[in-house]
């Protein structure tokens, strides 16, 4: 009597939920990208289990049993195309555990790895070098696929790599360190579930009482990922904008290790953070339940753009934050870009995300940090934004003595020297759209006075006005209220010392900013 095989192809669409879930010899289940597989008992998998993506979304397979037998997940890696204006390699993980590089590579479904000799781009992040490494099919053979840890990765079309492991069930503790010649505090690490990861559930899991996985990041850090091509800027996520931010399956990102804290905590991935999706490869976009108060700063030329973010919320400051302020990937301020250095208490750290109160909305002034060569016409613009409508950022630019609403218009200028870090171009706020047109404070002559080592402020106001005083890294080292009735006012400056510095004159519908020189 022959036996009969029974081939069942199952196709999961949406969401559909198991007890119990076997999968039978010579039987395969296929789980949609856009799809998602919740077990809440056990899985046994005696045939085969695929998990689809493309480059818009991806399944997720969340078990809250035991698993046993492998499953296939076929994760959407980027093409490299050694043109900079494409995306080239991704950073990924494996979302399943104890495959070798030996395998992995030689899978047939893997031939669209790009090669070059016995090389593959599959590359974790070297951190003796500070560069990535990528694997050779000779020497790596045999080098386990670790689960939790993150790899530079690229394809030659942008399809998909098929990762063959277990599905991890359980915590997953990663191995963070502070060492290495080169980036020593980064460390490349991945998502290791084939599900989507709540990072606001990631960021403040507790690895031990009273400690977070932020807690043994660096404070001014959270999690840096990248599409490819880090040239217009990293997509970090930290407490001040993280909302309902999901991290896809098979997604690496960096972190930077805190050297006091990494030598007694893992990283820790645990089975809570777990939860479904279906957006794109590293952040499953910015939900509009959370209501964040933000803007993007974007510097861009003709071929080139670079974006840095601010954010405001209740729990964060004009200083340094932790958790909430990031610093650059590396504090790497080479090549084209756009930064800021903190409001207050300036160390002069280049920072890619700043968050602030939301009582910093008025009354600061942020210092940026912009490289770009002399050549090139640049424009700086707000690129994205959420802020209360009666807020206007203006953008002051010290060596033009120029003031432009970016609210509506975007600063548009050619340099005549090469730009290089912060004292020309600084950022403020006011709650009332400041009047260009009928501005009386053009009218206000400032100047100093280098024998009684005072500023001088002489013409009519007519209204109540403010004058303040920052030297060239943005800190503001006097502030005075003007008197109306008044048409000359001095302002002390005999305990600052010789240098450049910028006087700001506000009141409730105008600003005039002038540099000075104080001998």
């Amino acid at each position: 009597m022959k036996k009969k095989i029974l081939l069942l192809i199952v196709l999961v669409t949406n969401t559909l939920f198991s007890q119990n879930l076997t999968v039978s010899t010579n039987t395969s289940l296929t789980v949609k990208n856009s799809s998602n597989l919740f077990i809440s008992g056990n899985m046994t998998n005696n045939g085969t289990i695929t998990l689809n993506s493309d480059s818009n979304s991806y399944s997720s397979l969340i078990i809250n049993g035991t698993a046993t037998g492998n499953v296939n997940y076929k994760r959407t890696v980027n093409a490299y195309t050694d043109n900079s204006n494409n995306d080239d390699n991704d950073l990924v993980s494996a979302p399943v555990s104890g495959q070798t590089f030996g395998a992995f590579s030689s899978n047939s479904d893997n031939n669209n790895l790009l090669a070059s000799g016995t090389l593959r781009a599959f590359a974790p992040f070297d951190k003796s070098a500070g560069t990535y490494v990528n694997y050779d099919t000779s020497s790596n053979n045999n080098t386990v696929i670790t689960a939790g840890t993150g790899y530079r990765a690229a394809t030659t079309d942008g399809g998909t790599l098929t990762f063959t492991g277990s599905v991890e069930t359980g915590t997953v503790a990663v191995n963070i360190e502070d060492s290495g010649s080169s980036y020593a505090d980064w460390n490349l690490v991945g998502n290791p579930y084939p599900s989507y990861v709540d990072l606001s559930v990631f960021l403040n899991h507790e690895v031990s009482s009273g400690i977070t996985n932020l807690d043994i990041l660096e404070g001014a850090s959270g999690v840096y990922g990248y599409d490819g091509d880090v040239s217009d800027g990293w997509d970090i996520i930290t407490l001040a904008n993280v909302g309902s931010r999901l991290l896809a399956p098979g997604q690496g990102f960096f972190v930077a290790a805190d050297a006091e804290d990494v030598s007694a905590y893992d990283l820790e991935f645990t089975p809570a953070m777990r939860t479904s999706g279906s957006s794109d490869d590293f952040i499953a976009g910015r939900s509009s339940d959370d209501e964040l108060t933000f803007f993007n700063l974007n510097l861009s030329a003709a071929n080139k753009s670079y974006n840095t973010e601010f954010y405001f919320n209740d729990n964060a400051t004009s200083g340094l934050d932790s958790g909430y302020d990031a610093v650059l990937w590396g504090a790497d301020t080479s090549g084209f870009m756009i930064y800021s250095h903190l409001a207050q208490e300036n160390t002069g750290i280049p920072i890619a995300l700043q968050a602030l109160g939301n009582d910093d909305l008025v009354d600061i002034r942020i210092p940026l940090g912009v490289n770009a060569n002399s050549s090139d016409q640049l424009t700086i613009s707000i690129t994205e934004f959420n802020l209360p409508n009666n807020i206007t950022v203006y953008l002051e630019d010290s060596y033009e003595n120029t003031v432009t609403f970016l609210n509506s218009d975007d600063y548009v200028f050619t340099p005549d020297t090469d730009l290089l870090g912060t004292g020309r171009f600084f950022l403020s706020f006011t709650e009332n759209s400041l009047s260009i047109e009928e501005n009386t404070l053009s009218t206000i002559n400032i100047f100093s006075e280098s024998i009684t080592k005072r500023i001088v402020i002489n013409g009519i106001l007519d209204k109540p006005t403010n004058a303040k005083i920052y030297d060239m890294q943005g800190r503001m080292v006097n502030s005075q209220d003007l008197n109306s009735n008044s048409t000359s006012q001095y302002m002390d400056v005999n305990y600052l010392s010789s240098g450049v510095y910028v006087v700001r004159l506000t009141n409730t519908i105008q600003a005039l900013s002038k540099k000075i020189i104080i001998h």
